[in-house]
């Protein structure tokens, strides 16, 4: 998640050119390593190849109001995991 907020980060330098892009000795390749794992892991899970856990899904919930493409921040929205699924309890009583 960390990777995630670093390139938020630098976007606006890196995309407009607003300001000077920093980058500490060795930190591109660092992300690019990184991101290159990212998209070993997803093709293997994507393909089926990955027999470990099955990805979870989340829900994205707006915080705003939002209209096709515009782009979102941090605080547009709230990501939450999918409610657990409970276990009907049998009757307590039991059949009669």
């Amino acid at each position: 998640m960390r990777l995630l907020y670093r390139l938020q980060e630098l976007r606006p330098a890196g995309r407009y050119l607003n300001k000077e892009l920093v980058l500490r000795d060795g930190e591109a390749e660092e992300i690019f390593a990184l991101l290159s794992e990212m998209e070993q892991h997803v093709r293997r899970v994507a393909e089926g190849q990955d027999c470990g856990e099955g990805p979870h899904g989340f829900n994205v919930i707006a915080t705003r109001d939002i209209k096709a493409g515009q782009l979102v921040g941090r605080s547009d929205y709230t990501l939450r995991p999918p409610k657990r699924r409970t276990k009907t309890k049998p009757d307590a009583a039991g059949p009669l």
